[in-house]
């Protein structure tokens, strides 16, 4: 478990779209997905960011490291500007996303992501973010606004 940054992020209208998927409609519904790599990191990144998406869900986090200057790395804002850009390409494309970003204890690996961080992300996702947007944890609002402009 680490202190990590995680974004959790949920594809708006799937539910409609897979009533009706067959192999016609697969390859659009792949191609969308293909989009996702506006929040993929790097080859020989894997330390600072790990991915995972199912269906119509993405996860990333990226663990909070800091020193004596503050945090550095793949921080807050560089996530943040990830998520802006995912978002504003789907809604370019006409998809709409909802989600959340938050802070705490996470376990990520090539398969596996828990903690209550996610959690927390889940939660914001499904009761705070009831139309398309991206919310803050009160605990990234902090970071956000600790941060010098």
């Amino acid at each position: 478990m680490k202190e990590s940054y995680v974004v959790y992020l949920d594809s708006l209208g799937t539910k409609d779209r897979m009533a009706d998927l067959d192999g016609t409609k697969l390859p659009a519904d792949l191609e969308l997905l293909s989009h996702r790599w506006f929040l993929q990191h790097e080859d020989g990144e894997a330390d600072y960011q790990r991915f995972l998406s199912f269906t119509d869900n993405v996860v990333v986090g990226t663990p909070v490291v800091t020193d004596r200057y503050g945090e550095r790395g793949y921080g807050l804002g560089m996530l943040l500007n990830s998520v802006g850009a995912y978002q504003m390409n789907m809604t370019a494309r006409g998809e709409f996303i909802r989600g959340a970003v938050s802070r705490g204890p996470l376990y990520m690996d090539d398969r596996t992501v828990t903690g209550s961080a996610l959690v927390d992300a889940v939660i914001l996702e499904e009761g705070v973010a009831s139309y398309p947007r991206v919310v803050l944890s009160q605990s990234c609002v902090e970071v956000v606004l600790a941060t010098p402009q």
